[in-house]
């Protein structure tokens, strides 16, 4: 089709996925609240609102194929794009983004519950937007070099032991 999905681009689209599996969620957790017999307090009904369980599918499906651009396609970017001697660093960095917003996300454990839960998919619906524009405003320019950086060469490292010895050796024949 002419599409050229880069890495970058995958992962735009996790956050696109995460996005709208969030507003879908809201989406059914508002019917739910409009279907139960005991109005937003649905949990503490002794009779399920008139919904199938299936009606919860669709948002499933979204963050799955959001976790599949973004977190994997996160990972490998992170690991193939860094110096050989680098990709342990690189690596942790990008779990510890994960920590970051795991974090965050604890800040709205309050709202998880009737009558808040449309409020809580939507909270975190318009997080993921914002995220979604920042990440691609901030790395725009990047998505257009990808080629460029996967030709590049193969870094190397040295030690200190082996540029001492390298150095002591030049010495030598000098």
């Amino acid at each position: 089709m002419g599409i050229n999905f880069t890495p970058l681009k995958k992962i735009q689209a996790g956050f696109v996925c995460a996005m709208l599996s969030m507003v879908v969620a809201a989406v059914i957790q508002h019917f739910i609240y409009q279907k139960s017999p005991c109005g937003e307090f649905p949990t503490d009904c002794d009779q399920p609102p008139d919904l199938s369980v299936w009606t919860q599918v669709p948002a499933y499906i979204l963050i799955a194929f959001s976790e599949i651009f973004a977190s994997i396609t996160g990972l490998e970017y992170a690991f193939s794009k860094a110096p050989k001697n680098m990709r342990s660093l690189v690596t942790g960095m990008f779990w510890f983004t994960h920590a970051f917003s795991s974090a965050i996300a604890q800040a709205f454990v309050p709202l998880a519950g009737d009558p808040l839960l449309v409020w809580l998919y939507m909270s975190i619906a318009i997080l993921t937007f914002l995220g979604w524009v920042g990440f691609a405003w901030t790395f725009r320019s990047l998505d257009r070099e990808n080629d460029e950086l996967d030709k590049l060469p193969e870094g190397g490292f040295q030690s200190n032991a082996e540029y001492t010895a390298a150095k002591t050796e030049n010495v030598e024949r000098a």
